[in-house]
Formats: C-alpha cells, sequence, structure tokens
C-alpha cells in the first residue's frame, strides 16, 4: 500500500520499514481433524444427549447444523429469517452473508 502511494506522490516513505523486528512473530497451532465417521458423530451425539436448558440445547443443535460462530448464534434476531435462509445484517458479518437451513434444522425448532 505504502509503495503505490510512493509511487504516486502520495506519500514520501513507508513507516512499516521501522518496525521490522519489533513486533512478535505469531506462531501458529495446527489443530487435530477428525478424519473417521465414528469419532466424529461423538460430538452430535454428545448434543442431542444433551439435557440441560432448552435454549443452550438448541444453541448447541443450530451450531451443528449451521456451522457458524457462537457469537453469531447468540446475535441472531428472528427478524433476519425469511423461510429456509437466515440473511446476516453486514453490521454483523461481511456484506452479503447468509446461511441455508437444512430441513434438519427446520423441523427441530
Amino acid at each position: 500500500m505504502f509503495r503505490y502511494g510512493i509511487q504516486t506522490g502520495r506519500c514520501e516513505r513507508n513507516p512499516g520499514a521501522d518496525l521490522a523486528g519489533a513486533l512478535k512473530p505469531l506462531n501458529t497451532k495446527h489443530m487435530a481433524t477428525v478424519t473417521e465417521a465414528k469419532p466424529a458423530g461423538e460430538p452430535m451425539r454428545a448434543i442431542l444427549a444433551y439435557s440441560g436448558h432448552p435454549v443452550t440445547r438448541a444453541a448447541l443443535r443450530l451450531a451443528a447444523q449451521l456451522f457458524q460462530r457462537p457469537g453469531e448464534l447468540r446475535q441472531m434476531e428472528w427478524t433476519e429469517i425469511e423461510g429456509a435462509l437466515w440473511s446476516i445484517p453486514a453490521a454483523k458479518m461481511a456484506p452479503g452473508s447468509f446461511a441455508s437451513y437444512c430441513r434438519k434444522a427446520l423441523a427441530s425448532y
């Protein structure tokens, strides 16, 4: 970005160069992946067996069926749902984002 600014006369130098070595590198931790069918079903069986608060039970099931972040599920509003489509407002997510419900999720609630 600063290279472009220098070339077009919008700035004289790149201040980012002064930060070289000042920030610690980010250490990436790779998470394990479930690749076999039986272990992949264990979390869903645990969710289906959960007998706690009905709202928590519904949120757990929706999280497993929609693959949305917990914060997005917490902030979900009924006005955002039209038929089988959840239109997530741009203020909550990237513009134009949506999640479509599977038939099983719609039937559950």
